[in-house]
């Protein structure tokens, strides 16, 4: 798993299972407005190693 907060307030975690080829995002970020003050999105996709 790799983590990250970016200077605008995203926060990132990332988990790849390169036995499986899966990778997953899971992300937030400052709202106002919104329950708890944050957004939260989960993005899912293949993961390819390239030489």
């Amino acid at each position: 798993m790799v983590s990250w907060i970016e200077e605008a307030g995203v926060v990132a975690y990332q988990i790849a299972d390169f036995g499986n080829g899966r990778v997953t995002t899971f992300l937030t970020w400052p709202e106002e407005g919104v329950h708890g003050g944050r957004v939260k999105m989960m993005l899912e996709g293949t993961l390819a190693l390239v030489d």
